[in-house]
């Protein structure tokens, strides 16, 4: 019996060892689990093993992905567990194929070419196309206007809220004309939807890509060592984001996810708050408070939280959105279960229908300036005035713009702009913030005039 016990501790040493060894990727999640573990007794151990993601801490427990062995680690820890995929697979029926979904998207572009256009920024691992649509009164120009998106179902086993999505983009596209509000933004904002991130995870039930790399893990990091916003080493759904979003100028932007109700602000990746503190969460409120579920939440007061006081997220989009590109968002945990039955499609999407409209908007609370110049990048400093005579100021921060165009989301009141250009050119400029208006084509300001 002694001699039994040694084998068995020496085998789950070795377990162990294997575990953490360099030759597992951190972002490998192969197997995924619902630890029940209400008093945490097991979480701080668990944490400590790079290989493993920690997910949705709650009440009773919370979820565990990681490589293959994990179910093996885990029935020697000793804890009780369940497997995400049997869960899964009672609701699988009735969802669309990413293939389905693309051909929706398509089906859209077709019935309002006006309205919409469907673009690729790239691939998944196994070939399917990755697409936005975008919605705009000239959807084959790239305007001079606030440009704001939505990206859903970065984690192929969190399902409905990419059916949402799709519903909430034949919404906007049949109300233009008739619905006042919904005609507004269209007329004066680049909206861009991506309602699947990741078709290839969809296709298996399961979070990661076609890889298993956890596409939420996959993201620059900017407390990491590393904090470069490079593309080497990433996952190729996570290349083709980043490089659409080079691209682009989005100033406001939210993720969708499944598996809690809440909606989660940044930064998930360090303990400090983030610029725009106040706004964010007031954004946020908003967002919950159009929806009974998530404002009563028993786990969130109000239906928000910060993202590392609820657990710590390491190469997350959001907050590589917000850091390196000064794009604010949100992540939206949009349903309890993950992979829910089809039927409760259409209640999520009622229960989020105003909220999903209401978050556009706030995109018109910024300011901005453009050139003639679409090749023009450098930087700009931003001041908030606290008097009307401008003697008190508040650094609100410096900022990088490219292609001639810069806008932030801010507060309400009146701001100063500084300006330098990358051919030395020096600006300044004033500019008022109102909340709760859409602007013609966005608070911009043309600049032509050299101090």
């Amino acid at each position: 019996m002694k001699e039994y016990r040694k084998i068995s501790l020496l085998f789950f040493l070795i377990l162990i060892f294997i575990f953490t060894s360099a030759s597992y990727a951190s972002k490998i999640v192969e197997e995924g689990y619902f630890v029940f573990d209400a008093d945490r007794m097991h979480l701080n151990l668990i944490k400590s093993q790079s290989d493993l993601t920690i997910d949705l801490i709650s009440a009773s427990g919370y979820e565990v992905y990681g490589p293959k062995g994990t179910q093996i680690w885990l029935n020697n820890l000793g804890v009780s567990f369940i497997s995400l995929s049997e869960i899964q697979d009672r609701a699988a029926i009735d969802y669309m194929s990413p293939e389905a979904v693309n051909a929706e998207l398509r089906r859209l572009e077709q019935t309002y070419p006006h309205l919409a256009k469907v673009v690729k920024i790239g691939q998944s691992v196994a070939g399917r196309d990755l697409l936005f649509i975008k919605i705009s009164d000239h959807p084959e120009v790239d305007e001079v206007e606030p440009e704001f998106k939505y990206v859903g179902n970065m984690h192929g086993d969190e399902i409905a809220n990419r059916e949402v999505l799709l519903k909430f983009v034949e919404y906007m596209l049949s109300e233009y004309g008739k619905n006042d509000a919904i005609t507004s933004l269209i007329d004066n904002t680049e909206i861009w939807i991506m309602p699947s991130m990741n078709p290839d995870g969809a296709a298996s039930r399961r979070r990661g890509n076609q890889r298993w790399v956890d596409l939420n893990r996959d993201f620059p990091d900017f407390t990491s060592s590393e904090n470069a916003n490079a593309p080497e080493n990433r996952a190729i759904e996570t290349k083709a984001i980043m490089g659409f979003q080079s691209e682009r100028n989005f100033a406001l932007s939210a993720n969708f996810h499944g598996g809690a109700v809440c909606i989660n602000y940044p930064w998930d990746t360090t303990p400090a708050r983030p610029p725009l503190l106040d706004f964010i969460i007031e954004i946020s409120r908003e967002y919950a408070n159009k929806i009974p579920e998530m404002m009563n939440s028993s786990q969130f007061h109000g239906g928000i939280t910060n993202g590392y006081d609820w657990y710590e997220v390491n190469g997350g989009m959001q907050d590589w959105s917000f850091y390196w590109h000064g794009d604010l968002q949100i992540t939206v945990e949009m349903h309890g279960s993950k992979w829910p039955s089809y039927r409760k499609v259409e209640e999520y999407y009622k229960s989020h229908k105003n909220s999903l409209l209401s978050f556009i908007k706030r995109v018109h609370q910024g300011a901005g300036f453009y050139f003639d110049d679409r090749s023009l990048k450098g930087r700009v400093s931003i001041f908030k005035l606290e008097d009307m005579a401008g003697l008190g100021k508040q650094d609100i921060g410096n900022f990088s713009f490219k292609n001639g165009e810069f806008f932030k989301v801010l507060n309400p009141g009146q701001y100063e702009l500084i300006i330098e250009t990358s051919d030395k050119g020096k600006y300044h400029a004033d500019i008022e913030v109102k909340a709760s208006q859409v602007y013609d084509n966005g608070n911009y300001l043309k600049l032509d005039l050299e101090i």
